[in-house]
């Protein structure tokens, strides 16, 4: 039976967003043999996750697809400087994600790199994400907010306060 990882409710509307997360599995890296090539072509991999991604979709729900590239961070660099950015940004501009000219099953796919077990104990950095919007979605969000609440989310992912409280022994 399929499912997704969960359904996003808008706390207003209660319209539900169908939400599937995928990861790229690299060698090296975490519980994967081998080793780490942050070089190696992902271009039939990242397709192949969204391909995977949307055989967990409700019909006649919108639907949002996240694919975690699992890359070292780029702090600093420039978006456009991002190599996967780069190479996600080809792959939409020669329409591998495209549905040629069918609605799309998906309303977005979002691109993140939160992949903080490359970093040390000592440094921690915010991540980064690439939302990519489709332009004729299968079906419609109806709640106008939710899109800036998913980016508010995106951007607020990994962001712990620094509350200054004293705790009482």
């Amino acid at each position: 039976m399929k499912h997704s990882e969960f359904i996003a409710t808008h706390p207003e509307t209660k319209e539900g967003i169908v939400v599937e997360v995928k990861s790229k599995e690299r060698e090296g890296v975490l519980h994967i043999g081998g080793k780490f090539n942050k070089e190696r072509e992902f271009r039939f991999s990242v397709l192949k996750l969204y391909k995977h991604a949307l055989k967990q979709r409700m019909i006649g729900k919108p639907f949002i697809v996240f694919i975690d590239m699992n890359l070292p961070l780029s702090p600093n660099a420039r978006p456009e400087d991002v190599p996967w950015v780069g190479a996600i940004t080809k792959m939409r501009d020669a329409a591998v994600f495209a549905t040629k000219g069918k609605p799309s099953p998906s309303n977005a796919i979002v691109f993140t790199n939160y992949s903080y077990h490359y970093g040390t104990d000592k440094e921690t950095d915010t991540g980064e994400w690439l939302l990519e919007k489709a332009g004729n979605p299968e079906v419609l969000i109806q709640s106008v907010d939710f899109g800036e609440r998913f980016i508010a989310a995106l951007q607020g992912y990994g962001k712990v306060p620094n509350l200054d409280i004293e705790i009482e022994t």
